[in-house]
């Protein structure tokens, strides 16, 4: 069965709460105190990543969200240490989302290092200068996880996908994009911090 057929036979009902989450392992997106199931068991991972896609065209409230897409990362996160960087990763992008300067920086480790997507390396400062003057600045934003392994005590590695959509003054602002991630969180200070992250842009339309 193809992936369109796929999705046309996943029941989405008509009114979806305001997504906080979404789970790529029990197929649920959900608000505080609702969540609404959306069968993903048979689903391939391109299918997943475009219900992804279609719950943001929903013209629901921007969102931070992450999907489990391959056998690796869907045993991955069910480890604590690492459910626990995932949970990370979405206060991290929702912050993004709702442009929570404080929020964004606290979240980064001092000597972070950032690979960027316009092939630039970035440090903590510039990625908090970016986020105030509105040069980060997305309508949605959402992960595919492929890959997540602990490595060591306290890090965590993290590689996928991302799609999202720029906006205001950011750079490609109205298109949709997808990019390559790999990213390095460690909890060595008491609390989730990002070390590393490279993400590569390979796909705006």
């Amino acid at each position: 069965m193809d992936d369109s057929r796929r999705l046309r036979q996943s029941h989405i009902p008509a009114a979806l709460p305001v997504p906080s989450a979404y789970d790529g392992l029990t197929g649920r997106v959900g608000s505080t105190n609702q969540l609404t199931a959306i069968p993903t068991r048979n689903l391939t991972m391109q299918a997943q990543k475009a219900l992804l896609l279609l719950l943001c065209s929903l013209g629901l409230p921007a969102h931070a969200a992450w999907v489990a897409t391959t056998a690796q990362a869907k045993q991955a996160v069910k480890i604590p240490k690492i459910a626990s960087a995932l949970e990370a990763t979405k206060r991290f992008d929702q912050a993004i989302l709702d442009k929570d300067v404080a929020v964004f920086e606290s979240m980064f480790d001092d000597e972070a290092v950032v690979n960027n997507p316009y092939n630039k390396i970035a440090r903590k400062r510039d990625a908090v200068s970016n986020l105030k003057t509105g040069l980060i600045d997305y309508a949605s934003l959402d992960r595919a996880v492929e890959y997540a392994a602990r490595k060591g005590e306290h890090e965590v590695v993290l590689m996928g996908e991302e799609s999202l959509k720029p906006q205001g003054h950011a750079k490609m602002a109205g298109k949709q994009l997808r990019r390559r991630t790999t990213e390095i969180w460690s909890d060595a200070s008491g609390t989730w911090r990002l070390l590393l992250r490279q993400a590569t842009i390979y796909l705006a339309e």
